[in-house]
């Protein structure tokens, strides 16, 4: 019983010294010192973003609004480097790329070549459909030769060339490999002013030798048996039929030549992201200027881009 006793007293002791020093504690907070009779002001320690420290960024979205409404906190490090990563993006997303559209390579070399020019001034023609919008570029086809070789794209009407020539190129037939050096290759023929066509449109291209009368001459190499493209057929125009008059390959069992078609798409306008990221980072950059603070709101609001 008596040891009880000592232990309660010792713990009330403990106790009652312990509140005894927190009443001093409040006591001397309450006496806090004065300099010129005006109360110290009271010192509030704040967090320095050096560059080893990772700078907050905060984003909103607000409903309803997409991405075209964005709240953005950065410093100046960070929107310089939004501001770079926006102009890559923007370029990536801009660049014009070129890609084969449209192509038959099948190639028979059990046969001979077809002829342009020559004794009956013959000229090749193929249909084609677009597959992809965008600028055509090239057309790519398996020939060799000597003299000059014209190339045209004209429209077509009845599933045959029409004779609207919408582009014009002619080629030296000496830039061309022959055969033996390159058997199977497609030869590019470039445009030098590219024209536009939205996917599901016809054309022809037509291969003919304006100097056929002096001995210019190209051979093609012949595609498969049967009808290897769907997008259109191959015509040919030679004498003695009437001139201007187009027969179909189809009449003899080959319908298509073999042929390439490149073209160079080009997006209809830049993403909204992407056009916000320069915004946004650009503002950053100018409001760090006018601003101290190493936190800031930086508001991009919807319009036409966005």
């Amino acid at each position: 019983m008596t040891s009880v006793v000592k232990q309660s007293a010792l713990i009330m002791g403990v106790l009652i010294d312990q509140k005894s020093r927190n009443k001093a504690r409040r006591a001397r907070r309450r006496r806090s010192p004065h300099k010129n009779g005006k109360k110290a002001k009271s010192i509030v320690k704040t967090r320095l973003y050096t560059s080893k420290t990772e700078m907050p960024s905060k984003s909103l979205i607000r409903p309803g609004t997409g991405l075209g409404q964005i709240a953005l906190f950065m410093n100046g490090s960070l929107a310089l480097a939004t501001f770079v990563l926006g102009l890559l993006q923007t370029h990536a997303v801009a660049a014009p790329m070129e890609r084969i559209d449209q192509r038959q390579i099948g190639i028979d070399l059990t046969t001979g070549t077809l002829a342009i020019g020559g004794g009956s001034d013959q000229k090749l023609a193929q249909v084609v459909t677009a597959g992809t919008s965008g600028l055509l570029t090239a057309v790519g086809i398996p020939l060799a030769g000597n003299g000059t070789l014209d190339l045209e794209i004209q429209g077509v009407t009845a599933h045959q060339p029409n004779g609207n020539i919408l582009a014009a190129q002619s080629f030296d037939g000496s830039a061309f490999p022959d055969f033996f050096t390159d058997p199977q290759g497609f030869r590019r023929l470039e445009l030098a002013q590219p024209i536009f066509f939205s996917a599901g449109t016809s054309f022809a291209f037509v291969l003919s030798a304006p100097g056929a009368q002096q001995g210019d001459s190209f051979g093609v190499l012949q595609g498969p048996v049967g009808d290897s493209y769907s997008g259109g057929d191959a015509f040919f125009d030679a004498r003695p039929n009437a001139m201007g008059v187009w027969a179909p390959f189809s009449d003899f069992g080959r319908d298509d030549l073999p042929f390439e078609t490149f073209v160079q798409t080009v997006p209809d306008r830049l993403p909204a992201w992407s056009v916000n990221t320069l915004l946004v980072s650009l503002l950053s950059i100018f409001q760090k200027r006018r601003s101290s603070s190493a936190l800031y709101p930086l508001w991009v609001i919807r319009g036409a881009l966005g």
